[in-house]
C-alpha cells in the first residue's frame, strides 16, 4: 500500500474510529494490544495507530467470545485463532456484512450492528449498502418472521434500528436545487393526482322579506310556472385568498 494514501482510501482506520464502531474506550482497546496481541496496527509518519480490517475482525471475534462466557484471555486466544480473513472483493465483503449485520441485530446489539453498518457506507455507496445489504437483509427477515423462525420483538427491534440509520442519512437531501415532487397513493393503491385543496363554499342566504316573499309567490302562481329550489353551492378549490383587515 501506498503510504501517501489517504488513510480511509487505504481502509484503515484510527483508534477512536475503532473504539466507536465497538462500543468500547480506547484504553481497552490499547490494554488487549499490549496484553494479549490482539491489534497490529500499522503506524502514521505522526505515530499514530493505524488499524487494519483483520484488526477490526479479531477485535468482533473477541466480543464474541466474551458474549459467550470466555475470560479476555482466553477469548483473545480463539479471536487470534479463529478470526476468519475478511473479504478483499465486494460481493463477498457485502454478502458477510449482511450475515453479520443481521446476527448483531437479532441479538439486539445495536452498537454491533451500527458498526457493520459504519464499516459498509465507509468502503461504499449508500446506494450499494441500501440495494445489496439492507433490502435483502429485511427481505429475509420478514420471510423468517412469517415462517416463525423469528420474534416479533426481534423483527422490530431490527427494522427500528436500521430506520432510525436510514433517517440519519436522508439529513440534508432538501438541500439540492433540482424540482420537488409531490407523491400521494391512493389506499387501494393506484397512484392519485395531487390535487390543490378544497373547501366547501359558504352558503347563499335564501331568506326574503315577507312582503317581498309574499310578492313572488303570487307572481309565480300568477304565471303559472313553480319557483325553482336554489342550488347547493359548488366547493372552490385552489389557494384561498386572505380575507383584508382593512375595514
Amino acid at each position: 500500500m501506498a503510504a501517501d494514501q489517504p488513510v480511509a482510501e487505504r481502509g484503515l482506520l484510527r483508534i477512536g474510529e475503532l473504539s466507536r464502531r465497538h462500543g468500547l474506550t480506547p484504553d481497552v482497546l490499547r490494554a488487549w494490544e499490549r496484553r494479549y496481541g490482539l491489534l497490529r496496527p500499522e503506524r502514521s509518519p505522526g505515530g499514530f495507530r493505524l488499524y487494519t480490517a483483520s484488526d477490526d475482525e479479531r477485535v468482533r471475534a473477541m466480543r464474541r467470545n466474551m458474549s459467550r462466557g470466555f475470560s479476555p484471555a482466553v477469548a483473545a486466544r480463539m479471536a487470534l485463532r479463529d478470526a476468519p480473513a475478511p473479504p478483499t472483493d465486494g460481493p463477498a465483503r457485502l454478502a458477510s456484512a449482511r450475515m453479520e449485520l443481521g446476527d448483531a441485530l437479532e441479538s439486539y446489539r445495536d452498537v454491533e450492528a451500527q458498526g457493520v453498518l459504519d464499516g459498509l457506507l465507509a468502503a461504499f455507496s449508500v446506494e450499494t449498502v441500501v440495494r445489496d445489504v439492507v433490502l435483502p437483509y429485511l427481505h429475509d427477515l420478514g420471510e423468517r418472521w412469517a415462517a416463525g423462525e423469528v420474534s416479533v420483538a426481534q423483527e422490530h427491534f431490527a427494522s427500528e434500528v436500521i430506520r432510525g440509520r436510514l433517517l440519519g442519512l436522508a439529513r440534508g437531501w432538501d438541500t439540492g436545487t433540482g424540482p420537488r415532487a409531490l407523491l400521494a397513493w391512493r389506499v387501494g393503491g393506484t397512484p392519485a393526482p395531487a390535487r390543490a385543496p378544497c373547501w366547501p363554499a359558504r352558503p347563499t342566504s335564501t331568506t326574503t322579506s315577507g312582503s317581498s316573499a309574499s310578492a313572488s309567490g303570487s307572481a309565480s302562481t300568477a304565471g303559472g310556472s313553480p319557483t325553482s329550489a336554489p342550488t347547493a353551492p359548488s366547493p372552490r378549490c385552489g389557494t384561498p385568498r386572505r380575507r383584508s383587515t382593512r375595514a
